[in-house]
């Protein structure tokens, strides 16, 4: 819903999207320096600085990039806007308005839980936080007397459950047991349950779990690199039940929680529930298919603060006492308080250190080339940055590089998504027998890849000159999947083979409406307006695509496409400013220097032909291998062909030779080319012989 109003605002432009990220952020960090105000209470200059520091901390901490930088990590936002706004409601609602504060706080639970599913855990954190600001321990003889007036019948029914404990929390322990006993005798009964068992039974499960709780701490306290995955392989496992580390981490971390629930109404104890509530769902206490990230941090980390914060207020407060003071011997100057606002002096040289590498950790999340080449420089053996660094490079055109990427997550771990990848690279440069190997190891029917595993199929089909099974595959997606893209496009390519060309431009549209931003879309619909003539058209969306930054200003295939339309509509001078512009730009991008070398041609400027090569990537040989050529290599050998059809013209029959021959050292099916030299050895011959 957040993503559709962005749209209708700003259409589908990523800076939209960004903005609305940034100002929820915003959003977050007022909402929690509210609810901060409400936990503490301060009484005085000091305790409010060191809420705006701890509100600080949470607005620049470096793990918040992966949520705000992120589009689509506005779930951990969006879930903790509804997550603390509800708890503020309910705890402002609560003394006067008890029913209407429940009914709020089970409403905001919905939204947050439907944001993500961690927003279950609302009303316990909600409840949590009421019991620390009441200053009354947590007990069911506390909650019947407060609720008896408006549910009169459930504090009837609860009074007599007397064989509990009157303390809620070892009610909630006991459904944890026996929630836990259930799920272990379930996964005694279906074995494949518990192959989700981290270490391999439910106790090593745990100690993982607590392992986890006590990395994501130190994380938090020192954020040195932060790669954007944590694969299980740069995760250790303790298989052992007996493990010295496991069970000291299992056991602080249960301890400190239990002390936390008998000292609630201290702030360092409602600190470390408010991080523990928020974190456990992210712990894998349940496992999940994404064990560890830094985007679960967002709301914890504001909690493990306030702990702290509480730690050393209660630490120092304790170490002033007289008593102390007097039973070991020491000066009044030894009272700690008196140094506390060294606590603010260090806080600020740790928020600096925290700026610094944020600052650091934004260089890499400014290009996502560079990010996923960041990631594997600290975990080499990250197959799924490997892969996604394949599909950041597919996206740059940088195709060749990303098929090593993609065969390099192969080698580390077989992920079907690299497989799709090499596919889909092999239909672009139309190697279809090497998509179609390709495609054989992604298993059919799998539930994220089938839609794109269907269409490259059909893509494949239709390389290879069946065009009914690719129409019958593309009417499967558009029938079964109908927000899906891919079935449209794959309709309208079959109808450009077709040379229906009206046609072709009305199914790239309905494919431009369910993915705007594709550039396979927005290429195809830009070809299918020039092969129906409609040049105006064309250049207007590639105009708009400039102007709304849709494209960069400095991205040279989309510029090469404007010069080639404005060529062949006879806007030669804007053509030849603009095709320049691209050389200049992008020296890889034959296509602009094919076209420019063609517009020169055309207005016989032969010399201009000749010095374009040395404005021009040189392309290597491709040893005549036919089945491995692609677009760019053909072009480039166009392109030579262009250079010597110009020494011809100029009479230097050697050097028009010479470039035929490495025309067809690139690309031996050249037929321009093959003409050409056939040509020129028939007038050497003639030469010859006279």
């Amino acid at each position: 819903l957040s993503y559709l109003i962005d749209i209708r605002i700003g259409d589908i432009r990523p800076f939209t999207f960004h903005l609305s990220n940034l100002i929820y952020h915003l959003v977050n960090i007022i909402l929690i320096n509210t609810l901060i105000y409400i936990l503490v209470k301060p009484e005085n200059i000091f305790d409010k600085i060191i809420i705006a520091l701890i509100v600080l901390i949470f607005a620049i901490h470096p793990v918040q990039l992966e949520s705000v930088t992120y589009i689509s990590g506005r779930r951990d936002i969006l879930f903790s806007f509804f997550y603390i706004i509800g708890t503020i409601i309910f705890l402002l609602l609560m003394p006067k308005k008890k029913i209407t504060a429940i009914f709020t706080l089970l409403l905001f639970t919905l939204f947050s839980t439907a944001s993500k599913e961690a927003g279950a855990t609302l009303p316990l954190f909600a409840i949590m936080l009421y019991c620390h600001i009441n200053k009354n321990p947590v007990s069911v003889k506390f909650s019947m007397s407060h609720f008896k007036k408006d549910i009169s019948l459930l504090a009837q029914i609860t009074a007599k459950l007397k064989f509990l404990s009157n303390k809620i929390i070892l009610t909630a322990g006991f459904i944890l047991i026996f929630a836990g006993l259930i799920y272990y005798l379930v996964s005694m009964a279906f074995p494949v349950i518990s192959l989700d068992f981290m270490g391999g039974s439910m106790i090593t499960h745990l100690q993982n779990c607590a392992l986890f709780l006590f990395k994501y701490i130190l994380i938090l306290l020192y954020p040195s690199e932060l790669p954007a995955d944590y694969s299980d392989y740069s995760l250790t496992f303790i298989e052992n039940p007996l493990d010295i580390k496991g069970l000291f981490s299992l056991t602080t971390a249960i301890l400190l929680t239990w002390f936390s629930i008998n000292n609630v109404k201290k702030r360092w104890a409602a600190g470390w529930l408010w991080f523990a509530i928020t974190i456990l769902p992210m712990i894998n206490i349940i496992p999940h298919v994404e064990r560890f990230a830094l985007h679960y941090l967002y709301l914890p980390i504001t909690g493990l603060s306030v702990f702290i914060w509480g730690a050393l207020n209660a630490i120092t407060t304790y170490f002033s006492r007289q008593r102390y003071l007097k039973k070991f011997h020491l000066p009044a100057c030894c009272q700690l308080s008196k140094y506390r606002w060294s606590i603010v002096v260090l806080l600020l040289f740790y928020i600096g250190f925290l700026w610094k590498r944020t600052e650091a950790e934004i260089v890499w999340w400014q290009d996502d080339i560079r990010f996923w080449e960041h990631t594997i420089e600290i975990h080499p053996l990250c197959a799924r940055a490997y892969s996604n660094l394949g599909s950041a490079l597919v996206m740059k055109d940088r195709l060749n590089e990303a098929k090593t990427a993609f065969q390099k997550a192969i080698e580390i771990k077989l992920i079907p998504q690299s497989y799709l990848g090499l596919a889909e690279i092999a239909v672009s440069q139309k190697q279809y027998i090497d998509a179609r190997v390709a495609l054989e190891h992604i298993p059919e029917n799998h539930s994220i890849l089938e839609e794109k595993r269907l269409f490259v199929k059909g893509m494949i089909n239709l390389g290879l000159g069946d065009i009914t099974t690719a129409i019958s595959i593309a009417e499967q997606l558009t029938s079964q999947s109908k927000g899906f893209d891919g079935g449209y496009f794959l309709k309208g390519k079959a109808a450009m083979a077709q040379s229906l060309f009206d046609k072709a431009l009305a199914l790239f549209k309905e494919a431009l409406l369910l993915s705007p931003s594709s550039r396979r879309n927005q290429l195809a619909y830009i070809g299918a307006l020039v092969s129906s003539g409609r040049h105006d058209k064309a250049l207007a969306f590639l105009e708009s695509g400039f102007q709304t930054g849709l494209w960069k200003s400095d991205d040279a295939e989309r510029l090469n496409d404007m010069g080639y339309i404005m060529m062949i509509s006879g806007q030669e001078s804007e053509a030849e400013s603009v095709l320049v512009r691209a050389i200049t730009l992008d020296s890889n991008c034959i296509k602009a220097s094919l076209n420019l070398s063609s517009l020169y041609y055309r207005q016989e400027r032969f010399k201009q032909i000749i010095e374009l090569e040395d404005k021009t990537f040189k392309m290597k040989n491709n040893n005549g291998n036919k089945d491995q050529l692609t677009d760019e290599q053909q072009d480039y050998s166009r392109f030579l062909n262009n250079i010597a059809l110009s020494y011809i013209r100029i009479g230097d029959i050697k050097a028009a030779k010479r470039y035929l021959e490495q025309a067809l050292s690139v690309w031996s099916y050249n037929e321009d080319a093959l003409s050409n030299i056939t040509k020129i050895d028939q007038i050497s011959n003639d030469y010859k012989a006279k």
